[in-house]
């Protein structure tokens, strides 16, 4: 009885103290004194340098969303390449199969080291520099073919069914964002893989040739877009949208408002608009998505997008590394909030978006081998 007892009385105590968090106050004493007697006392030797990381990283970590990152000076490096769509390395795009959990190449840039060196669509990865890769992260390995212009690298493949090395010489490689495909009777399909600095003049060019060819329908491919720079996505929009379209709101620290418009001129007008996505479309892709429904009526296909609807900003350290932190949160043209939730599409289709269906350039086998693809064009059909 008397331990009930003692249970009963904790209970309001505990939750009084969820209620009022304990402050942490004095805090720089207390980080000084931390790293004083981590130094002098833990198992382990902690270097300042060591401590000085970790403390950053966890100031990072204190909002709760893991985009929010301390970067590395290659980090750094790296994604400034992404955003400039130009980076150093042998001219692929991985991606993770989800059923056998193998790194596969999804697509050989023309030209690149990789490409001269007999690496194909379709090829898995199994070493980097006779090193296994299963089961590390997909920003490990991406790092680990990454590096500096002229250095060398051998991939351990599986290609044509056989195991094979591929040595190569990493060079700078320019991202192309954009690719197309025609279904035929006016029907065109445009994938967009991620915003980066060339996105909006590569689009451009496509549409205003789909324009020209009087292409009656848009299959817009959003899946896998992981996002990327949001001015260019907002540029991107306008090619698509009337010129002065909500394309999202954003709300700022304190809970103001702004509204985000396009700017352009739409190049393709009046034809109806499929938009694909699934769980790897995220940030200014699925706002993108988001717009087109709510601004000329678009339809989503696929499957509920990944759910990231906030701004990063990034700053850099004084000693070469930098910051990447939320500074605002987006909600989609009528003001609902999607973050940590998703968009859902107005017809769910089941299926990943699989490598093999986009290393053919057949529209008719593309269209077998990719269901999502095949969804969108029978809705564009019907609403012709």
């Amino acid at each position: 009885m008397k331990r009930l007892l003692l249970v009963t009385l904790l209970l309001p105590l505990a939750a009084r103290a969820e209620e009022h968090k304990d402050r942490f106050t004095d805090g720089a004493r207390a980080l000084h004194d931390v790293m004083d007697k981590l130094g002098k006392d833990y198992i382990d030797n902690l270097s300042d340098e060591d401590l000085y990381r970790a403390a950053v990283a966890g100031m990072l970590a204190a909002g709760g969303r893991s985009w929010d990152q301390l970067l590395s000076p290659s980090e750094l490096g790296g994604l400034k390449g992404d955003l400039a769509g130009e980076v150093v390395g042998v001219g692929i795009e991985l991606t993770l199969d989800e059923a056998t959990k193998m790194f596969v190449v999804k697509h050989v840039i023309e030209g690149g080291p990789a490409h001269k060196g007999g690496v194909t669509d379709g090829d898995q990865i199994l070493q980097i520099d006779g090193q296994p890769i299963a089961g590390h992260a997909m920003a490990d390995v991406v790092r680990a073919i990454r590096g500096t212009v002229g250095t060398g690298i051998t991939l351990g493949l599986l290609h044509a069914g056989e195991v094979t090395t591929r040595k190569l010489v990493r060079e700078r490689v320019l991202i192309a964002p954009i690719s197309e495909l025609e279904l035929g009777n006016g029907m065109a399909v445009v994938a967009l893989s991620s915003f980066n600095e060339k996105t909006p003049s590569l689009l451009e060019a496509a549409l205003r040739g789909i324009a020209q060819k009087k292409g009656r329908s848009l299959i817009l491919d959003l899946r896998g877009s992981p996002g990327g720079l949001f001015d260019a996505m907002v540029q991107c929009a306008g090619m698509l949208l009337p010129r002065g379209t909500i394309v999202a709101q954003l709300e700022k620290r304190g809970g103001s408002i702004e509204m985000i418009r396009t700017e352009g001129n739409p190049i393709l007008t009046g034809v109806p608009i499929v938009v694909l996505t699934n769980g790897k479309t995220a940030s200014s892709a699925e706002m993108l998505a988001g717009a087109l429904r709510d601004g000329v009526g678009a339809r989503v296909v696929g499957q509920k997008t990944f759910g990231k609807w906030n701004v990063q900003r990034i700053e850099e350290l004084g000693n070469g590394w930098a910051i990447k932190f939320t500074t605002g949160k987006f909600k989609t043209t009528r003001g609902e909030s999607l973050d940590g939730k998703g968009l859902v599409p107005d017809l769910e289709v089941a299926g990943a978006d699989d490598h093999t269906a986009r290393m053919t350039d057949s529209a008719a086998e593309r269209l077998l081998l990719d269901g999502q693809l095949r969804a969108a064009a029978s809705l564009l059909r019907l609403s012709r």
